[in-house]
């Protein structure tokens, strides 16, 4: 689902919502309204969640293995996870945090079809009205200094980030062992 555009999610969901709105109606149910930050924000979490999950993904499968079985020794599977295997690949889990952030920052596609109002939006207005660059320029500006600032605040754990490549990996000696509740 990663390389499906945005406003295709949004389609998606807008036909999910028209098909069960008489479903709800035969209930008694107010319909669900597609518009609004509401269904801007579901839409964007639904688009973004499979590139987010891919990213966490590979910072889960860079830790070493051998780290792995090394707390296995004094820990059970459920205490390893929370306390070696998410504190792990934190700079990872933060850059793809800082990426989307920056994504969901400079697009008003979303905002848009949903009958929303968002400032990517108004400088696009702006351009398509007056078009001129250099207004359109100086109104971006305080989307790229904050885009700037969360990129340098997500660079600076990637620093000190190891990388495990996957060719020098060798499979865990036991599988997981998951309690029923987690």
């Amino acid at each position: 689902l990663v390389p499906i555009p945005p406003y295709i999610h949004a389609l998606a969901w807008q036909a999910f919502a028209d098909f069960l709105n008489p479903i709800f109606k035969i209930l008694g149910l107010s319909p669900l309204g597609m518009r609004g930050w509401g269904a801007s924000c579901w839409v964007w979490l639904m688009a973004l969640a499979p590139f987010a999950i891919s990213l966490v993904l590979i910072g889960l499968e860079s830790i070493d293995r051998e780290i792995i079985e090394a707390g296995r020794i004094q820990f059970n599977d459920p205490r390893l996870f929370w306390g070696i295997l998410l504190p792990l690949p934190r700079p990872y889990i933060l850059a793809a945090g800082g990426l989307l952030f920056v994504l969901s920052l400079t697009d008003y596609s979303i905002a848009s079809l949903f009958q929303m109002n968002s400032y990517a939006l108004e400088i696009f207005a702006e351009f398509s009205a007056h078009n001129q660059p250099g207004r359109a320029l100086f109104l971006s500006l305080p989307i790229l200094l904050i885009s700037f600032a969360a990129i340098a605040l997500v660079q600076a754990p990637l620093k000190s980030a190891t990388l495990n490549p996957i060719w020098q990996r060798r499979a865990l000696a036991q599988n997981w062992r998951w309690p029923g509740w987690f």
